[in-house]
């Protein structure tokens, strides 16, 4: 009876010494399209999930097998997209990056303020690589009523990409908390246009 009550105590006191874990970003991609698309994840230190994944048409998920590192210079992660199975994602790709920090704009908030602190989410469309779905419907937002900015772009247009104009572009800056998912959704499709409708 007393090993339990130690065992009990020290398992008490390993919870309560550190830091609670908490709940991953995740980031989702859903291809409405009438074509497959590829994807693989990055993440700066030298993450690469390896191998391409074949995101099936029409319905199609992705979901990045890690999550950004909060308030890491490196931590944050960008998806691949490529229209071929061939290819080693060098060519015209679309990336989706996320990053996590205290603060706001992807900045550790530096306050010491800790009603502010935690689940800051930065998330872009970028075209840095290749714009190779401008005459499809994108949009990228998170999932779930957060009145988080959704960014949207019909055919033709890339208002809502990072970098456009090259000086500014658009990103999304939001706290939505430490649990949330960053959805990308590729073509409209059987009525599934995004989340925040």
């Amino acid at each position: 009876m007393k090993l339990s009550t130690q065992l009990a105590s020290l398992f008490f006191l390993l919870l309560t010494s550190g830091p609670m874990p908490t709940a991953a970003t995740k980031t989702k991609i859903i291809n409405m399209c009438h074509f497959p698309i590829y994807a693989k994840t990055t993440m700066g230190g030298g993450y690469d999930s390896g191998d391409k994944k074949k995101i099936d048409s029409n319905g199609g998920t992705y979901e990045a097998p890690i999550s950004p590192r909060k308030n890491s210079a490196d931590g944050g992660l960008c998806v691949k997209l490529q229209h071929d199975e061939e290819g080693s994602f060098d060519g015209e790709i679309y990336q989706i990056e996320v990053s996590e920090t205290d603060g706001p704009m992807g900045m550790s908030s530096g306050t010491g303020d800790d009603k502010d602190k935690g689940g800051h989410i930065w998330y872009d469309m970028s075209t840095v690589n290749g714009k190779p779905w401008r005459e499809r419907w994108r949009r990228l937002e998170l999932e779930g009523p957060r009145g988080c900015p959704v960014l949207e772009c019909s055919p033709g247009s890339d208002d809502c990409e990072w970098p456009t104009p090259s000086s500014t572009g658009k990103m999304g800056d939001c706290k939505g908390g430490e649990e949330v998912t960053v959805l990308f959704t590729l073509c409209r499709g059987n009525g599934l246009i995004g989340i925040n409708r």
